[in-house]
């Protein structure tokens, strides 16, 4: 791989990299150049930060025997320090939405019995966003007595796939 060939002129910058062993020229500003800097520092402090906050609401949007979907708005609260969802706020929406049909009609007792308890999650994170609103849509793949499996599909704009994600309920007895 031949190395970078650094070259300035006036108020660029530019250098010619290798991607993929093709040669490709790359043009900064020191506007652009500071501002990137900006950004990195800005993401590193909040990483660095010991606070964590933020808000999150869903809506049951429509829910039936064999399906029920919701949708989130993308707000602050939900976005990781690079301006996307947080991995964590897609499993909850996946995870409260599949329990939602997992309840079905059934009623929880004030001791928890008949709450479909998740013990296993198995998630594929296959895309993000950055606004707008994501859509979760779960359906039962095995709808037993000692146990439920339910598979959540996350999309997003477009119908855009973000997640699939299949959790395992256990009634609470």
């Amino acid at each position: 791989m031949e190395k970078p060939i650094p070259c300035t002129f006036q108020d660029c910058a530019t250098t010619r990299i290798f991607y993929r062993n093709k040669p490709v020229v790359l043009s900064v500003t020191p506007y652009n150049l500071i501002r990137s800097i900006n950004r990195l520092m800005q993401i590193q402090d909040q990483i660095d930060s010991k606070k964590r906050n933020g808000e999150i609401e869903f809506y049951i949007e429509e829910r039936s025997e064999e399906c029920v979907k919701s949708r989130m708005p993308v707000s602050k609260g939900v976005l990781n320090p690079y301006g996307v969802i947080q991995a964590g706020a897609m499993l909850w929406l996946a995870d409260v939405t599949a329990s939602v049909l997992a309840i079905g009609n059934s009623k929880i007792t004030d001791s928890g019995k008949g709450f479909p308890l998740a013990v296993n999650l198995h998630s594929s994170f296959l895309g993000n966003q950055r606004d707008g609103d994501i859509f979760a849509e779960a359906r039962f793949v095995r709808k037993g007595r000692s146990i439920i499996v339910v598979r959540t599909r996350i999309t997003g704009s477009n119908n855009k796939l973000l997640a699939e994600i299949t959790t395992t309920h256990v009634p609470v007895k």
